[in-house]
């Protein structure tokens, strides 16, 4: 009995927890891997999470042996001793190696250039060679199911990408132009596109809800420790000039960047307004409660570059490091803007019966500037506790001033506008997670708050000539808004089984608008300001939603998913204060989510998603005062207004051939939103007025979108054959003159790609595209229009010898549907003549013709209700620059 006891004491004493994660050889975690523990003559098996890590509990004994296998990578077997004192295990990383297959008659493209993983695409950067000294963005644009627009802007499969990161961390902010337009390609290793939930979906592996889609700029281990960077300087016609400084410390885990920039040729470093432009506000909160009522749909031709003419002014730095085990990174841009811009419109402006075309032509001064900065501190003690801080800041000032003149029926005149607004905005975050030594058990909370202003002063003249006189309006409007944003999050789960984890999920997400607005009539005699009261309001309103809910997740080999029940009760409360009129509404939602990965190779995966979201209304949609700032078009506010709920369904499909090197990216896309909020246009019959706009809840709405890629290289990626098209589909509600208008609206566009890519001879694509969209209107065929447009173009560079480059980029535009007083057929031409000299080819003199022909515009086409809208924008014209450019790098200090 003795000797029972005390091996049973033995026993318990040996009883242990094992952990390990597996990577690939660049360091690059490998969830899906099956590792398989033995001990003596019995084994169990573990698969390792999204983050590559595996773990086993009461293991008794200090000798087992390891065997790891993963589909396209050689298996490892390991043996392992370990002192029988200690109670936790955690192993060095395994590291696995790519499998080499030597098939029959099929030559096997050295660097494999794309890697499938769950929500992660990734390319080697390898097998996309650019030309040395080539930034990210000329990568970006040879990698199938990239697209980078004339703006700099990049989607990614069908999808805009919303943050950059170098090394999983912010660069800049998340800026993606800043990145992508700034780095060289040289330094690249991977670049990876990844849907990112979150940080608490991170730890949890649960995924709900919409992702953001992510770049990540893998550097390559040697050009992670050194200097790099480039200086350039530019002088043209028309004063035009350019300069921008680009310097750059990257060592391990310390990076120091610094950018400046100064043009006049529509130059942007920095996107304040765009995606990935925000004070450092992570998505998942971002993507809370959003506003709705957005416009049916539009389409855009013969569009290059920025619309207007920009004098840009930007400095920013970025810094990140690693204290100890504290992790940061952060960065502050400024920028300094001023545009102008000259712009011709034709409106058709529908309702039962009648008509009417008002024509604008409008000239518009702007000046900006932004102020951005964003920090965080990631700080992890131990393995099992995580802590993330990100405070953020940023600044606007804007200036405007708008000279517009109209003419529709009998009426003409004139609209002038002078604008200026100031809008700081303070926000941070802060998350805590806790991985128990429990395998699979966590808990995380993340809160946050984000406060918004907006104080913002304007002063119209509206000056309308009828037949029965003339009449001028001049008002000057002070409009200030605050809003504050306050977030919380909670997430635990727990293990069920090896592979089966449940997960409860609270949110509490709450927005508080004040809004305080006082319009005057100023007298044009006398110049005084009277206030009127009817025009005049404050007006409080706080939207809060909250949502439990409970998920399972389970993990296999070849599959994971994610099923689990929510409910959502909202609530909508605003206060008149002029008036002390309440008001108040309740909805409440049930939100299934769903979510199913099934991996049939390391190549080839499908997933489908189910996701649901509320959809708060702006103030500007809730105030119940009548907005003037456009006499043509006033706006009032519907104070009844409930929160709208997206349900969303996903489907993606995803697969590489490594043989062929063929690749296959598809996604398809269902919303379906009930209480929509649209726009209720009702026809005026006051001089000056076309049509009031308010707004309405409705149901009916739905909308389709897919999207697809194919490519197929030729002769070991000398030659690229890549197919892209997309497809959407929306069914739209709006009312005029009290009656519903249903509005079917289809998008279609489809583009072919060839690329050759001869190595120190050629890099050229042909493309050819071609777009529809096509709006109808249940009420009236008048409001329904059709456009087309077909895009060809030829974009390349020719070198000739070592240090020759000729570059050139032709595109056509042929349009169809237009108003016959818009031109919309441009030929643009772009080319350069550039020589590389110094060691390493450093430097570099080029001279550059832009818009050789002289014809750059923006055309565009937008329906919103019974509005059918087509614009033309000046852009930068012909001009010509002589630059001259060096660049500097050293490595392995």
């Amino acid at each position: 009995m003795a000797g029972l006891l005390l091996s049973g004491i033995v026993s318990i004493a040996q009883t242990r927890q094992l952990s390990g994660v597996v990577r690939d050889s660049t360091g690059n975690a490998l969830p899906g891997a099956t590792v398989k523990l033995i001990i003596a003559q019995d084994s169990t098996s573990a698969i390792t999470n999204p983050d590559g890590v595996f773990e086993f509990e009461k293991i008794i004994g200090s000798e087992f042996r390891l065997k790891v296998l993963l589909m396209g990578y050689q298996p490892v077997v390991r043996k392992y001793f370990f002192d029988s004192n200690k109670g936790m295990i955690v192993l060095e990383p395994i590291v696995l190696k790519v499998r080499v297959n030597h098939l029959k008659d099929v030559n096997i493209i050295a660097v494999n250039p794309i890697t499938i993983k769950e929500d992660t695409i990734e390319y080697s950067a390898g097998a996309y060679h650019v030309r040395q000294g080539a930034m990210v963005e000329e990568m970006l644009k040879k990698m199938p199911g990239i697209s980078v627009d004339k703006n700099g802007n990049v989607t990614a499969q069908g999808k805009t990408v919303s943050k950059v990161q170098v090394n999983g961390k912010d660069f800049f902010g998340g800026d993606v132009k800043t990145a992508t337009q700034n780095l060289p390609a040289d330094i690249v290793e991977k670049i990876q596109i990844i849907d990112d939930y979150g940080d608490q979906a991170r730890f949890s592996g649960v995924k709900t809800g919409d992702a953001d889609k992510v770049l990540n700029i893998q550097v390559k281990k040697d050009k992670n420790n050194g200097i790099f960077g480039r200086v350039l300087a530019g002088a043209g016609n028309d004063d035009r000039y350019q300069s921008l400084v680009s310097a750059n410390y990257f060592k391990n885990d310390k990076q120091v960047s610094v950018l400046g920039n100064f043009n006049n040729v529509n130059s942007d470093l920095f996107s304040f307004s765009a995606p990935g432009g925000g004070a450092g506000i992570p998505s998942a909160i971002r993507n809370l409660g959003s506003g709705g009522g957005g416009p049916g749909g539009g389409n855009a031709a013969g569009s290059t570059g920025t619309d207007g003419i920009s004098d840009v002014k930007s400095i920013g730095a970025n810094f990140r490091d690693q204290w100890g085990k504290l992790s940061v990174y952060g960065s502050y841009s400024l920028a300094d803007q001023h545009n102008y811009t000259i712009s011709q419109t034709l409106q058709q402006i529908t309702s039962t019966g009648s008509t009417i075309l008002n024509k604008q032509n409008t000239t518009l001064n702007t000046g900006k500037k932004d102020h951005r900065f964003t920090w965080n501190m990631e700080y992890s003690p131990d393995t099992l506790n995580y802590f993330k801080i990100t405070p953020g800041f940023s600044y606007n000032k804007t200036s405007s001033d708008q000279n517009q003149a109209f003419n529709f029926n009998t009426t003409n005149g004139r609209y002038i506008t002078y604008t200026t607004s100031a809008s700081p905005t303070v926000n941070g975050t802060i998350l805590y997670n806790h991985r128990f030594r429990r395998r699979g058990r966590n808990v995380s909370l993340l809160g946050s708050i984000n406060d918004y202003q907006t104080n913002q002063d304007q002063q119209t003249n509206n000056i309308s000539v009828t037949q029965n006189g003339q009449s001028n309006i001049r008002q000057l409007i002070a409009n200030n808004n605050r809003t504050d944003r306050y977030v919380i999050q909670f997430s635990y789960l727990e293990p069920l089984t090896k592979t089966t984890f449940i997960e409860i999920n609270y949110n509490f997400n709450r927005t508080v608008n004040n809004n305080d607005k006082v319009t005057g009539n100023i007298d044009p005699v006398t110049e005084a300001n009277t206030r009127v009261d009817t025009l005049t309001n404050q007006y409080h309103y706080v939207f809060t939603t909250q949502q439990a809910g409970i998920n399972l997740r389970a993990q296999q080999a070849k599959y994971n998913y994610t099923l689990g029940i929510g409910f959502q009760p909202s609530a909508l409360d605003g206060t008149n204060l002029n008036t002390r009129i309440a008001y108040h509404n309740n909805t409440f939602n049930w939100v299934p989510t769903a979510r199913f990965n099934y991996n049939f190779s390391r190549t080839e995966r499908f997933t489908a998603i189910y996701s649901g979201m509320a959809n708060q209304p702006s103030y500007s949609q809730l105030q119940p005062v009548y907005d003037y700032s456009n006499v043509q078009y006033p706006v009032v506010g519907n104070p009844n207004l409930m929160s709208e709920f997206t349900n969303s369904v996903s489907m993606r499909f995803n697969r590489f051939d490594i043989s062929s090197g063929n690749i296959i990216l598809t996604n398809f896309t269902v919303n379906q939103t009930e209480n929509k909020i649209v726009s209720s246009n009702t026809r005026s019959s006051r001089p000056g007025v076309i049509q009031e706009t308010s707004y309405l809840n409705a149901d009916g709405y739905y909308s389709f979108n897919g999207f697809y890629v194919f490519s197929k290289p030729f002769n070991e990626r000398m030659y690229t054959l890549t197919l892209t098209g997309n497809a959407t589909y929306a069914s739209n509600i709006s009312y005029i003159n009290h009656e519903k208008n249903d509005g079917q609206n289809l998008v279609l566009r489809q583009q072919a790609g060839f690329r050759t890519d001869l190595d120190a001879v050629m890099d050229v694509e042909a493309t050819a595209a071609y777009s529809l969209n096509k709006n109808q209107n249940s009420l009236s065929s008048q409001i329904s229009s059709r456009v087309s447009n077909w895009i060809l173009g030829i974009n390349g560079k020719n070198y000739f010898g070592k240090n020759l480059i000729l570059g050139y980029d032709l595109t056509k535009t042929l349009t169809s549907g237009y108003a016959n007083s818009v031109n919309g057929n441009p030929l643009l031409l772009n080319t350069y003549v550039e020589v590389e000299f110094l060691k390493n080819k450093m430097a570099s003199v080029k001279l550059s013709g832009f818009d050789l022909f002289n014809e750059n515009t923006n055309l565009s086409r937008s329906v919103d209700g019974n509005t059918v809208s087509d614009t033309q924008v000046n852009r930068l014209g012909r001009y010509y620059m002589f630059s001259l450019c060096f660049k500097f790098q050293k490595f392995g200090l």
